[in-house]
């Protein structure tokens, strides 16, 4: 049972980085699309994590969620930037105004 999880813990994480290169070509436009897909892969991989846990993953578990809160409010901010950079976005505001 063990090398079945194992396994399909493998072949899911290799999935996992090829869709998201996929995601980084197709959904460059979409970057709100693309950090919630990103978000989902991170929180499959932690309940991947705690199925297989066999007592010795705990901290594997715990590093793995800390790196994810980094991302996630390291991609929430760099979004943010974006938006507040973004020209379109300020003359989208001046037609609303008119």
């Amino acid at each position: 049972m063990i090398k079945k999880l194992k396994f399909i813990f493998k072949s899911l994480t290799f999935f996992m980085v090829i869709y998201i290169i996929f995601f980084m070509l197709m959904l460059s436009k979409y970057y709100l699309l693309f950090l919630i897909s990103l978000e989902f892969f991170v929180v499959l991989n932690l309940s991947l994590i705690l199925m297989m846990n066999d007592g010795y993953l705990s901290w594997m578990f715990m590093y793995v969620l800390v790196i994810s809160v980094c991302e996630a409010s390291l991609g929430l901010s760099i979004l943010v930037s974006l938006v507040n950079l973004s020209p379109k976005e300020g003359l989208m505001m001046m037609n609303l105004i008119k």
